[in-house]
């Protein structure tokens, strides 16, 4: 029967015990994030135990076989039920197993089932095909970035931010859009929002104000590198920009 482990200090002297504890009192609870996976959308696995359970996770390894995902958790002695996220990746459609278990543990304490949904039908323009979400800069104009979101509808959020011709920080936006072509340059194009709303630290008054200032595109010659190409105020600028790599 697999168990848990409770360490426990009696009161006089310094002898410590193991105390096996059946797994019953120690249930693995596992969610699927999303539920229902779209074609290609990132999936987790986020594994919480019961309040007061002995053993805080602290890492996992991933393995798959045909359509089952194998799950193998590490713990670290001390009570916690803080959740673990364990990244199961993008996904082709189809449906999917997930099992849990707990290093050097045979026996499965969780086990749940998901389907990602079948591809998008074609339909016109151009897709990508590399996944741009991150971190994009300029490493010789360091202060400024590109932060890209793209969604598994293929849709992408970019969140722009700089400074304006005083030297004050300032955010854009570049969405909603559409990818315009995915030859040697697969390039995103869309509106250019600057938004304006109340301090951060006083009370909040209502929506902020968004209002389009410009137009611009995204540009990648590759999954690492690409340009940024915008109109704001009537001002054109061109600044090359690379993924900015975090380890």
């Amino acid at each position: 029967m697999n168990a848990i482990r409770i360490l426990v200090t009696l009161k006089f002297g310094a002898l410590l015990a193991l105390v096996n504890v059946p797994s019953a009192f120690a249930a693995m609870n596992l969610e699927i994030v999303p539920p229902a996976p779209r074609y290609q959308e990132r999936v987790i696995a986020r594994l919480t135990r019961p309040p007061l359970v002995f053993g805080y996770i602290q890492g996992a390894t991933v393995t798959m076989q045909n359509n089952t995902i194998s799950v193998v958790y590490y713990d670290f002695p001390e009570i916690d039920n803080a959740s673990h996220d364990v990244s199961l990746g993008r996904l082709p459609a189809g449906t999917y197993t997930v099992e849990v278990r707990r290093d050097g543990y045979s026996a499965i304490e969780a086990v749940a089932q998901f389907t990602v949904a079948p591809a998008p039908s074609p339909r016109s323009g151009s897709v990508p095909s590399a996944d741009f979400t991150g971190q994009w800069w300029d490493p010789a104009e360091p202060g400024w970035g590109l932060a890209v979101e793209q969604g598994p509808t293929r849709e992408v959020f970019a969140e722009w931010f700089t400074h304006d011709a005083q030297g004050n920080p300032v955010w854009y936006t570049l969405a909603p859009g559409g990818w315009t072509n995915a030859g040697a340059f697969m390039t995103y194009a869309g509106p250019i929002y600057r938004t304006t709303g109340p301090y951060w630290a006083a009370a909040y008054v209502g929506p902020p104000v968004t209002q389009p200032i410009g137009s611009g595109e995204v540009s990648f010659r590759d999954a690492n590198n690409g340009t940024l190409n915008f109109v704001v105020d009537g001002v054109r600028t061109i600044k090359p920009i690379t993924r900015l790599n975090i380890e």
